[in-house]
Parts: structure tokens; sequence; C-alpha cells
């Protein structure tokens, strides 16, 4: 059957673009690195000209004339999602979210690896081990409590345990937070309060883990997986902190999402804290979870998808991205005997 036009070209407005790789070298010749690198920039450079500048305009299925161009009417194509477990998707989705693009990760595997989730882990093993030293200083550094560099070493220096080779020890244990917070601070460290609370609080925490809900002054506060998630959630604001951040939506789904799982746990009759701590650090190592979706099929967002997603369906505008990967794999599939 012969091919023949099934709508009319839009003046002024090409039918395909060669969008060139903007540092394609490494040192002398064109390196795969240095494409991965510099191209998710550009693509999302485009994306953003092509949506909010361009004044171009496509074709919909369901009507005949021409519309503006959305979010929803732009696809990225990947060969695969996953290299050498390297998320191949996440330079393109921080590239449209710096430029505030909704998007749609159709399929996505990086749950785990995401900032919040892992911030998430590390409070909790905080709560759990306070030992865990290493724990309670990533809660403290993170997105949780966000306190600074110059903040901590101050601390550190203060009110560590001073060794034989004079290293700094044991500064940051919850239960061992220095009287002088407890009464009136004095001024010369008052402005290390917000270290002292913050280890109260994952203090307070690790006392009602495990329980059903506990008396707190003139307040009862619920134990288990998701009653210490939400009071950690609830007493950082963290919902806000999230949200406002540049692709906070996604952030906030995230998180969110995890409680669901801390209440999954819960009906399936987890009782024991320690045992969600271990089954999060275990599905983080072992297992590849698809992120928490925070647009509809059918909304208005930039839809990432590999080509296998994608059979069948049509898309305005389509960008092929991971120009690096291989058209066969350097190792053998199948293996035949004869």
């Amino acid at each position: 059957v012969a091919l023949s036009p099934d709508r009319a070209a839009l003046p002024d407005q090409p039918a395909v673009v060669v969008l060139p790789v903007p540092s394609p070298y490494a040192t002398r010749y064109v390196s795969g690195a240095a494409i991965d690198k510099s191209l998710p920039s550009a693509v999302g450079a485009m994306i953003d000209w092509i949506i909010n500048q361009s004044g171009w305009k496509v074709t919909e299925r369901s009507g005949t004339e021409p519309v503006a161009v959305t979010a929803k009417h732009v696809c990225l194509l990947f060969r695969r999602f996953v290299s050498w477990q390297t998320d191949v998707t996440r330079p393109y989705v921080e590239a449209l979210e710096a430029r505030g693009l909704p998007h749609v990760l159709v399929g996505g595997r990086a749950f785990h690896e995401r900032e919040e989730v892992e911030a998430i882990r590390a409070a909790l093993a905080a709560v759990e081990w306070p030992d865990d030293e290493l724990s309670v200083f990533a809660t403290l550094r993170g997105p949780f409590f966000a306190i600074t560099d110059e903040d901590l070493l101050d601390w550190a220096y203060r009110f560590g345990r001073k060794t034989d080779k004079g290293f700094r020890r044991h500064a940051f244990h919850p239960h061992r937070v220095p009287d002088v917070f407890v009464r009136d601070t004095p001024p010369e460290v008052a402005h290390l309060r917000p270290i002292a609370g913050a280890l109260q609080l994952l203090k307070r925490l690790h006392r009602h883990r495990n329980s059903v809900f506990a008396d707190s002054g003139d307040a009862r506060e619920w134990g288990g997986a998701s009653g210490v998630l939400h009071q950690l959630l609830g007493a950082t604001r963290a919902h806000v902190g999230f949200a406002l951040r540049i692709g906070g939506e996604q952030a906030l789904a995230n998180l969110l999402h995890v409680a669901e799982l801390a209440r999954q746990y819960e009906l399936g009759g987890g009782i024991s804290f320690r045992g969600f701590v271990e089954e999060l650090r275990t599905a983080a190592e072992t297992a590849q979870a698809a992120e928490a979706p925070i647009l509809e099929e059918d909304s208005d967002g930039v839809r990432m998808m590999t080509v296998h997603k994608a059979k069948g369906l049509e898309f305005p505008i389509v960008i092929l991205v991971d120009l690096t990967c291989r058209l066969s794999r350097a190792e053998a599939g199948r293996w035949i005997d004869p």
C-alpha cells in the first residue's frame, strides 16, 4: 500500500529536528560518558523552549484543528532505564524538574535511590539504633533537620568525648544530650539548640517505637512504624519542606508512599519497628520499586518511557534519548548446547 500523508504539514514548523549534543568529546574523541553528561540538560532546555517559547502547534487524535503544544504532547524514548545499576532516567528527570516541567515516568525503578527515601531510611535507623552515630549524623545533616556543617562541627568539638588521638567521639547520641540544654541555655551555645531538640525528638521516638501509644505531656504519641514516621514528619514539617523544593510533588508523593508502606506492614501483622526498618533496607539493596505516581496517565506531563513500553502509542513530539546504548549486548543472552 502506497504511503500517503495523514494530515497536512503545519507551516513554519519542522517535522524533524536534529538536536546536537553540546559536549560530546572527552579529551580527544567522542565519549559516551560526555554525551550522557551533557545531553539531558540540552533535552530539558529544548522541551522548555518548545512548550513555553516556540509557539508550535500539534494535531491531536481527538480533533483536526491544531492546538498549542503542552507537556503531555512530548515523549522521551529510552532504550533502557537502568545501565550497570545506574538509573539512566535520573539526569533527564532532574533536567525537567529544574525547569519546572511536569513529567510522568512510566515504569521507572528509582524509588529507593531518591534522596527523600534514603533520608527516611537513615532517620528510622537512627530511631531504632541510637548508637549508630553515622545514621544519627546523616539525619541531623539531611533534609529533615538541615543542620549546617558548622553547627555540627561546633557541637562535636564542645560535647564530643576526646580520645587519646584527639578525635571527638560519641557527640551525637540521642540519650546523651548535655544538661545545659535541659535547663536555661547559656547564650554561647544557644545556636546549638536545634541539634539538642533533634536529638531529644529521636530519643522520644526510640522509647515509643514499639508502643501502641505513649503519654507524653499533654498528648498521646502513637508508636509503631507508621506512628513514628508520622510524628517525625509532623515534628520536622517535612511535608512543607519537600513540597517547596524543585520537583517537590514527586518527593512528597514518595514520602507519603513510605508512610503507606508502614501502614501496610502493620496491617500485614508486623509488630516490630525494627522489622520495618530492616524490610526497607533489604528492599533498597535487592528490589527495584517504581516511584510513586503523581500524575495520571491522561494528565499534563512529559512522558518518559522505554521503546518497549511505547509500542502501539502515538505522541505528537518524540525525542530520542539514551544515545549511548549499544545495539546489542556485549555478553551472550542465550546459550545453545548443540
